[in-house]
């Protein structure tokens, strides 16, 4: 796990609810162990893994009911991933 990636959970774990873009972009390094075969993709389980750690979660079929661009490509990429997280996330902290 990537020191970033540590911080990030620590936060959590002490309540600390507030996500800049740069700790989306640590934890899809985390999530993409495949970098030097193509990189920047990772499957969209990893994703909802990651929506889960800030406390976001979806079923699999409500996931891909609202994003259905992963129903035949089942890889995000890494600015995709950013977006979505940040995009939930705003709604989340807004709601």
């Amino acid at each position: 796990m990537k020191p970033g990636l540590i911080l990030i959970f620590k936060a959590l774990k002490e309540k600390q609810h507030y996500f800049k873009k740069t700790d989306f972009e640590q934890m899809f390094e985390a999530y993409d162990f495949f970098e030097s075969k193509g990189g920047n993709q990772i499957p969209y389980t990893y994703l909802m893994q990651a929506l889960e750690k800030i406390s976001i979660s979806y079923e699999k079929e409500e996931f891909l009911t609202k994003y259905p661009q992963f129903k035949l490509d089942r890889m995000v990429k890494k600015i995709d991933f950013i977006n979505i997280m940040e995009a939930e996330y705003k709604k989340k902290i807004t709601a």
